[in-house]
Formats: structure tokens, C-alpha cells, sequence
């Protein structure tokens, strides 16, 4: 699996893009990845799952899914569904971003309709019709060479832009930044265990971090000290309970 993304992600040196057309048993498929690169598949024969970051979605043979760069993916395969061999197969074709721009850069008519393409931040899949067109070209790209494969790249590049509208979008990049993540992570922790001591040591753990960092780290993102934030979120907490009356205030 791991030769397997290496080709892919690695492809660059001597080639513009990468074609692969795989005739594997389910298990054999990559398992979660993600590439810098932009991802193109036909499912010739199987269907099953594919999993993204923040979704799932079902699959099955005759669709062409389009996977913008770096977003995390996995095909799970339907052990099942497979032919005669016990085999799926699928056809994979990857590129570069930069191939995107220096085609408008090379051809000026393509220009409007790459940045559309570029705009995309989350997985596409094809209608029937938008899809017949694109399994044709990939199909006939099995006999190919590389140099004869290159037209027929640049003709699934304008006919994916133009039948953007014929899509669903599967998957989606999260675009949540890292000082984001933590935070959640920060306000997750603290509503588990606002009942008992929280020590600063113990937080900064949690989240992958020594204490001074931390505390730089919130009084930045936050605009007061950990403490103080803590302080105030359980009396917060406090004034809530004594508003419902449920609880003397000895309990509270």
C-alpha cells in the first residue's frame, strides 16, 4: 500500500500526471490517504463506502468521482461485489494543481473554466450523463502511451469544469484552522471535568503541549488566562443552577 501512494504522490519527476488502472481484490485497495494531488476514479467493477473526513458516502460500478488535493479519502470495497476472479477495478488518474494553471496559462480559452475547477474544496460525483463522456476518454487511455494519454487529459480537465453542475459533493475539506481545533479540544475537556481540579499541567498534556506554551497559546486565542477562563465558565455554571432552584446553595 505504501509503494502505492508513494507513486502516486511522488509521480512528478519525468511525468505531468499519473494513470493507473488497477485489476486488484478489495483488500488490496489503498486504505486512508491523502495527496496533494488532484484524484480522478472510475469504478469500473465493485461498489462499497467511501470515507471522507467529516462524511461517508456509498459507491458502486459506472461512477467517476473527482477528489480535490488534500483531502483525506478511503475506498472500502464491497468483498462481494467483485467478477469472475474475485477481483474490483477501477481506473485512477492524478495530476497536479500546477498542471491546471500552466494549461490556462498555455491555452487562454481554458482560463474561466480552470478556475472554477480550482475553486472546488470538496469531493465530487458525477451524474450518469456527466459521467459517460469521461468513462469513455479513461477507457480508451488503457491502450495508450503517455504522450498519446495527454489529450485526453486535458479533455477531462474542460469537461469536468463544464458538468461541475452536474455533481454531488461527497466529501468536504474541513477548513476548521489548528487554533480552532485546540480550542474545542480546550472547551471539550472542560465540560467533562469542570467538577474536579483541573491542573494546567494536565490540559496542556491533553492537548499535545508543555504548560508555558499553553498558556501563551490561550491567553492569545482567549484574551485571559486559562484559570480565569475556567473561574468563570463554572460560576457560569453556578448561576445556572441557582436560577433553576432545584439545588440549595450549599449544593450548588
Amino acid at each position: 500500500i505504501c509503494r502505492m501512494i508513494d507513486s502516486i504522490t511522488n509521480f512528478t519527476e519525468g511525468h505531468s500526471f499519473y494513470y493507473d488502472h488497477v485489476h486488484l481484490r478489495p483488500e488490496e485497495q489503498i486504505g486512508l490517504h491523502s495527496q496533494s494531488t488532484w484524484e480522478l476514479s472510475y469504478i469500473i467493477t465493485g461498489n462499497g463506502v467511501c470515507r471522507f473526513e467529516k462524511s461517508v458516502s456509498n459507491f458502486s460500478s459506472g461512477e467517476v468521482v473527482l477528489v480535490p488535493p488534500e483531502l483525506p479519502h478511503c475506498w472500502t470495497f464491497d468483498g462481494k461485489a467483485v467478477d469472475k476472479e474475485g477481483k474490483i477495478e477501477n481506473i485512477t488518474l492524478a495530476f497536479n494543481p500546477d498542471f491546471l494553471y500552466r494549461m490556462a496559462s498555455a491555452f487562454y480559452e481554458t482560463q474561466s473554466l480552470i478556475e472554477q475547477l480550482a475553486t472546488l474544496d470538496g469531493a465530487l460525483r458525477f451524474t450518469k450523463a456527466a459521467a459517460a463522456p469521461l468513462m469513455h476518454i479513461m477507457d480508451n487511455m488503457k491502450s495508450q502511451s503517455d504522450a498519446e494519454r495527454l489529450s485526453g487529459l486535458v479533455s477531462l480537465i474542460i469537461l469536468l469544469a463544464e458538468n461541475m453542475n452536474q455533481t454531488e459533493t461527497i466529501g468536504k475539506i474541513d477548513k476548521t484552522s489548528d487554533t480552532e481545533k485546540r480550542l474545542k479540544e480546550i472547551e471539550t475537556y472542560i465540560n467533562c471535568n469542570f467538577k474536579r481540579d483541573i491542573a494546567i499541567e494536565d490540559i496542556a498534556r491533553h492537548v499535545g503541549m508543555n504548560r508555558s506554551s499553553f498558556c501563551t497559546f490561550f491567553r492569545k486565542a482567549k484574551g485571559m488566562t486559562f484559570v480565569t477562563y475556567l473561574n468563570t465558565f463554572r460560576l457560569e455554571i453556578a448561576c445556572g443552577l441557582l436560577r433553576q432552584g432545584k439545588d440549595s446553595i450549599a449544593e450548588v
